[in-house]
């Protein structure tokens, strides 16, 4: 199937001792005990990846009728919605190319709304002398190879761009600084404050200062040690330093100044937060 890499000899076990020989019986096979971690969580993922891999038909001898994704009603199984003991007189393993006999298909007579719309949709297909092939069909577009972007891009949660995204996720700059800014900004590093939020039994002033009490917003920059701190760099960086956090987000994404000079300012917040 085309999720595997071709040529892989871990492929060629998983097809041969796993699906028996056969890449349609990946929709079909029960997990069991004797599968590995790697094994369950690819099954697990079936329902995910079945809308995405279509059945493109050539000579039908290898698209099962019942289980591969080969027509716009995706599994005919789920789409027929029958009794379990109710195949139609269709068999479970059986391929597009045992249902057509010189281009004529042979199916049972339609007894309900969904098989007559079934059979009428196959009636367009015909049938070639070309091998079926699995198709990468990610939103909207089809692909004969694996994307691994492509297929991030759809799973992932597209949410709205944060305003602050370029501030923390600026290039070039060092992961460590970017990760803790980012953990700041969205204010989930341990200060005292949020110690205390959570119960434990701390005291809340500043380690730095030793009186006011210990936050984000106080850390950066209304602390007089990190202002000190920030307001000298900030400043040599064409800044108007602020002691306050929002407006110091605001500044620094709205840097009017030339793009090495808005990086420099990026990295040196980032440095003296990861510093302090």
């Amino acid at each position: 199937m085309l999720f595997f890499t071709s040529g892989s000899i871990w492929v060629a076990w998983f097809v041969d001792n796993i699906l028996s020989g056969s890449l349609s019986n990946f929709w079909t096979i029960k997990e069991n005990n004797n599968h590995s971690w790697l094994v369950k969580r690819l099954l697990r993922l079936r329902h995910i990846l079945y809308p995405w891999l279509r059945m493109a038909i050539g000579n039908g001898r290898t698209s099962r009728f019942w289980s591969d994704n080969w027509s716009d009603f995706g599994c005919i199984s789920d789409y027929l919605n029958l009794p379990p003991t109710s195949r139609l007189g269709i068999s479970r393993t059986s391929t597009l190319s045992s249902l057509n006999t010189n281009g004529n298909w042979i199916l049972p007579p339609a007894r309900s709304e969904e098989q007559l719309l079934l059979q009428v949709y196959i009636s367009t297909l015909t049938l070639t002398e070309e091998e079926d092939r699995y198709e990468w069909v990610v939103n909207g577009s089809k692909n004969t190879t694996f994307s691994t972007s492509t297929v991030y891009n759809e799973l992932k949660q597209h949410n709205t761009i944060v305003p602050w995204s370029k501030t923390v996720w600026c290039s070039r700059n060092t992961p460590k600084h970017a990760f803790l800014a980012w953990l700041f900004v969205l204010n989930r590093c341990l200060t005292r404050d949020r110690l205390l939020s959570c119960g434990l039994n701390t005291p809340p002033t500043c380690l730095l200062c030793n009186s006011g009490t210990e936050s984000r917003s106080h850390l950066f920059f209304q602390c007089p040690f990190p202002w000190q701190i920030w307001n000298r760099l900030g400043t040599r960086c064409g800044l108007i330093p602020s002691q306050n956090w929002d407006q110091t987000l605001i500044d620094l994404r709205s840097n009017p100044g030339p793009r090495h000079t808005k990086l420099l300012c990026l990295f040196v917040w980032q440095i003296v937060i990861y510093s302090l």
